[in-house]
């Protein structure tokens, strides 16, 4: 199984139900081109487009969409696997994805045995279209079990409303787990407090998907930094083929990268106003400072809510590694000047 947080491209909205084999392989192969495979973006997601609207109505089996995918869903994955990278697709726990594909409800056994056949590694499992009497946890746990049972390692990744979703995922085998209101709001965004325990090793809340349409370097070195910070799986929702240098420097930020991947996967601690520590492995951390209003704060961090006394013995080191060129030492407190939606990213030591 998959230790820490996946890095990856989706397709999915930039896209949408114009999806095609051709625009699959274009971005694929700009993966590689670009530099992003290489920097960790292994995952290349394509939503929920490539099937019909109904199923075989002598096997019960999903019909793809042959005109869009003509060379069959097998011969795409073997060639989004020879640029070794690993392909997603979005299905839903419910009767209907939110494209109108046919749900898994009911069928997951047969679909999840399709998908292993084709190669898929992973799927992008909604609860939207469900019967009303049906019970999330139930078709969850039982999507869970047939990956479990297929023989493939399949990233199992689960879009949810259900407020209590963090306490039992992990429970039913996901992977990755998200509000699915989080998701369709504007982009990664920080969690509610309440669930920062929640994620750990093979078990990931998931902030949202990074969304790119419009979008200015701060905004996504926000939305970047706090995904690193949360150990939250990075998923860029972007046309690969058009990136420019900018953002692939912001998207393929070693730095940030390392913070993400760190071994310890320990998501971070809110300690004041838009301040998050997150540990890092070897008694190291990392020190964000997010500013997710439309104005520039002054953001203050104290020695104090970090654990340090006067007298401790310590004083703490910051030194810039993302968004900013900077470094200083305090005992008592210090402030960072974050511009409207940006993020600072500061490795933090004790001298």
């Amino acid at each position: 199984m998959v230790k820490k947080p996946p890095l990856g491209i989706s397709l999915a909205r930039t896209f949408g139900t114009e999806i095609c084999e051709t625009r699959v392989k274009n971005a694929a192969e700009a993966m590689v081109s670009t530099g992003l495979r290489d920097a960790g973006y292994e995952y290349l997601l394509i939503g929920d487009s490539l099937f019909e609207k109904r199923r075989d109505r002598k096997t019960g089996a999903l019909v793809l969409n042959s005109e869009k995918f003509p060379s069959g869903i097998k011969a795409l994955t073997d060639c989004v696997h020879s640029l070794g990278l690993k392909l997603g697709i979005t299905t839903s726990a419910g009767a209907a994805t939110a494209n109108g594909a046919p749900g898994c409800l009911d069928h997951e056994y047969d679909d999840v045995s399709a998908f292993a056949e084709w190669g898929i590694d992973m799927i992008s499992h909604d609860t939207v279209n469900m019967p009303p009497r049906c019970n999330e946890q139930t078709v969850i746990r039982r999507m869970g079990m047939a990956l479990r049972a297929c023989g493939r390692n399949i990233f199992y990744s689960v879009f949810s409303t259900d407020e209590r979703l963090r306490v039992w995922a992990r429970s039913a085998g996901v992977n990755a787990y998200c509000d699915r209101h989080m998701a369709d709001g504007a982009g990664v965004t920080p969690p509610p407090a309440v669930t920062f325990g929640y994620s750990a090793d093979y078990c990931w809340h998931n902030c949202g998907e990074i969304l790119m349409q419009d979008t200015c370097a701060a905004s996504l070195r926000r939305q970047m930094a706090i995904a690193a910070m949360m150990s939250s799986p990075i998923i860029v929702d972007c046309d690969v083929t058009s990136l420019t240098d900018e953002t692939l420097d912001i998207l393929k930020s070693a730095s940030l990268i390392a913070v993400h991947q760190d071994e310890d996967g320990r998501p971070a601690r809110l300690f004041s106003d838009g301040v998050y520590v997150k540990y890092l492995e070897d008694s190291r951390y990392a020190v964000a400072f997010i500013n997710t209003s439309d104005e520039e704060k002054k953001l203050d961090f104290y020695a104090y809510d970090f654990g340090i006394t006067w007298n401790a013995g310590y004083a703490l080191k910051l030194n810039g590694i993302f968004g900013v060129d900077d470094e200083r030492e305090f005992d008592a407190m210090t402030s960072v000047t974050v511009p409207a939606g940006d993020a600072k990213l500061y490795g933090l030591s004790l001298v």
